[in-house]
Order: C-alpha cells, then sequence, then structure tokens
C-alpha cells in the first residue's frame, strides 16, 4: 500500500486564536449528502486526485475562508459518511490565526465564528469536531512549552509554530506563551480593521 493511499481521505484544520477560540463551521442542514449537516465543525474535506493530505486540507481552507496559515498534524479521527453507517478517517491539522471572522468570505455553509471550548456545550457539535476541541484541550492544560513569536500578517495574525507548540499555545494567558506578546481577556474577540485575503487585498464579507 503506498504512502498516499494509507492516508486517511478527509481531512481538516483546527484553527485557534490568542484567545483560546476555535474557529467553527456552521454547516449547511437538511442536505442529506454533505456528513453531519446542521452542526458545528472546522473547515476541511476530502482528498481529490492524487493528492496528499496536507494539500488537500490547505486547498479547503483556502476554499472555505480564504486563509493561507502555517498548519501542522494534530491527531486522526474515525467519522461516518453521510448514511451515519460509512466509516471513514479524518487527518486534522493544528494551526493558529487571530483574525474577523465575520470577514472572512463564505463560500458553504451558513457562517463561520470564533467560540471558546466551554460555549461549544451548548452548540450542536459535529461529534468528531468535538472530540478534537477536547483532546487540545487536554494537551494544552497538560503541557507547558513556549512558542516562537507569532509573525504579523494582513488580515490577521498566524504563528507558524511547530506542531509541539501550537498544540500548546496557551489558551488562558491569551496568548503566544513566552512570547512578549500582552495578554488579553478572554472574553474578547480579536477584530481587524478591514478584513482581508490571504494575499491581503481587501474582501467584503460574504
Amino acid at each position: 500500500m503506498s504512502t498516499l493511499s494509507a492516508e486517511p481521505r478527509g481531512t481538516a484544520a483546527l484553527l485557534v486564536n490568542a484567545q483560546g477560540q476555535y474557529l467553527l463551521h456552521l454547516r449547511d442542514a437538511n442536505k442529506p449528502h454533505i456528513c453531519d449537516p446542521g452542526t458545528w465543525s472546522i473547515p476541511g474535506g476530502n482528498r481529490e486526485g492524487d493528492e496528499t493530505a496536507r494539500e488537500a486540507v490547505a486547498r479547503e481552507l483556502k476554499e472555505e475562508t480564504g486563509l493561507t496559515v502555517p498548519l501542522e498534524p494534530f491527531t486522526v479521527v474515525d467519522s461516518h459518511g453521510p448514511d451515519g453507517r460509512t466509516a471513514g478517517r479524518i487527518q486534522v491539522y493544528l494551526g493558529a490565526w487571530d483574525g474577523d471572522a465575520d470577514g472572512l468570505p463564505l463560500t458553504e455553509g451558513i457562517m463561520l465564528r470564533w467560540f471558546d471550548a466551554r460555549t461549544t456545550a451548548y452548540l450542536t457539535m459535529c461529534p468528531w469536531t468535538q472530540q478534537v476541541i477536547d483532546q487540545h484541550q487536554v494537551q494544552w492544560a497538560g503541557t507547558r512549552t513556549s512558542a516562537t513569536p507569532p509573525a504579523e500578517k494582513p488580515g490577521g495574525r498566524a504563528c507558524p509554530m511547530s506542531s509541539a507548540s501550537i498544540s500548546t499555545w496557551n489558551t488562558r494567558a491569551g496568548s503566544c506563551s513566552d512570547s512578549g506578546i500582552p495578554t488579553r481577556p478572554s472574553g474578547r474577540r480579536t477584530t481587524t480593521s478591514s478584513p482581508a485575503t490571504a494575499s491581503g487585498s481587501p474582501r467584503s464579507p460574504a
């Protein structure tokens, strides 16, 4: 079996901001041909053709949010197809981005929003997405490592960190650990003066 065929067919991107919030995507409801309709999930989709999982998740993130950010493998989770029976696997990648979710383009689904982990208990969550967030919370709570200071990017801030430093980014402090970035109150959402694409040109909300 080739390395490509051994990779999970599904991919997804878990993006975290400086407040420790997760970028969630509300999926369309009443569409029987999609997985987990009407639930809050994270951006992603299946590999196409001879794509690798990394290539697929970068493409899906760009298509669904307009973002291009550094991503590192985080975990693999089990999932089910639209029929609720067909088993599948999803390779989840982890990244960091600070920006205004309202300013992102919306090419499918209902909306994109930032939520902290506690709020997900009150949302209709995609089961495997909740599993991924719970796993990330456990790692954050149990590990203490420093992170590379984030680099400024148009429309927000992406932290080009390793998988270890991304997964241990300090949610409670509201900043990259030991990076010298001022902390922010956990209830305050980061916004930007104007929404931007990955290339920096202005974009009106969809």
